[in-house]
């Protein structure tokens, strides 16, 4: 003999199983996209005629005219990623003055004013690039070319994590040419 009491409760408790479930999936969508991304992705990620290196645990879009690489947050609570690149190439006939002009232009239309020059030891000739700390509180801005391999990009860091630059530093100096 059933009991009436467990009949009415049974539909209950799996609306409201059924609406926990809803919820987890709302929370950890980008982790499910992230998951979905690593299992189809291979690196070196291919854009035009370059190829880059990125972890494993970033995520990336590539467009006709650029690439988007970003280290995503697993859960819907955080504001912005750790880390994220863009990058594109360099129009034709962009020589090392255009290129360092037009990299300072970004990074100083974007409110950076202190710039600091780094260069970076790359595959093939010397990526060079101008950093800021002064983007926003938490944050490092970075603008970086290769006249060589004829591409920019720009790179943003969470300060709170000093390894994270020096993560993106890495994944700028191995971009690559495909050829």
């Amino acid at each position: 003999m059933q009991s009436s009491f467990l009949a009415a409760t049974r539909q209950p408790v799996r609306t409201i199983i059924f609406l926990v479930f809803l919820l987890l999936l709302i929370i950890f969508w980008p982790t499910i996209a992230w998951l979905g991304q690593v299992v189809v992705r291979s690196n070196p990620v291919r854009f035009r005629q370059l190829e880059v290196d990125l972890p494993r645990r970033w995520m990336v879009d590539v467009q006709p005219k650029r690439l988007k690489a970003w280290e995503p947050c697993l859960t819907r609570f955080c504001s912005s990623p750790n880390a994220e690149m863009l990058i594109w190439i360099a129009p034709d006939g962009a020589d090392e003055s255009i290129a360092r002009n037009s990299v300072e232009k970004v990074l100083r239309t974007m409110g950076q004013p202190d710039l600091v020059s780094r260069t970076i030891p790359a595959i093939r000739g010397t990526t060079e690039c101008f950093e800021s700390r002064a983007m926003s509180p938490g944050f490092t801005m970075s603008g970086c070319y290769n006249v060589e391999l004829g591409f920019f990009a720009t790179v943003a860091t969470a300060e709170a994590d000093p390894d994270e630059l020096s993560k993106a530093y890495d994944v700028v100096a191995s971009i690559r040419s495909r050829n």
